[in-house]
């Protein structure tokens, strides 16, 4: 049974580097799959983590969305502090944690004004 030092000698032996070895190589780029380029993918991940603190007036200009109750067009002054905690929560966590991936703390609705998420900070 492999432990789990080996395990990883193994993976990091299965990548591919140009140059001479580990240390001073790069990655071997490989042709993207399903025609999304990987830095397309990390711009729509960072798109989507990120808090827009500005709040303007939106026309909605279809009659379906317009029907929509005023809670779905506005955003309350309770909803911009929340927004505002919301993203500095984001940035604490984004500057502690680089690595992970980023928070979806809010997201556009059907009248693309963004609302929190309810979840646990």
């Amino acid at each position: 049974m492999q432990t789990i030092q080996e395990d990883m000698r193994t993976c990091q032996e299965t990548f591919e580097f140009d140059g001479e070895g580990e240390e001073g190589g790069e990655p071997l780029e490989f042709p993207p799959k399903f025609g999304y380029q990987y830095k397309d993918l990390q711009d729509v991940e960072k798109a989507l983590g990120l808090i827009r603190l500005s709040w303007p007036e939106v026309e909605l200009e279809d009659e379906r969305l317009a029907s929509l109750p005023p809670s779905y067009q506005t955003t309350t002054e309770k909803e911009k502090l929340l927004l505002w905690h919301a993203e500095n929560f984001r940035k604490q966590f984004h500057t502690i944690y680089r690595d992970r991936r980023p928070l979806l703390l809010v997201c556009d609705n059907e009248c693309g004004i963004q609302k929190f998420v309810s979840t646990n900070i």
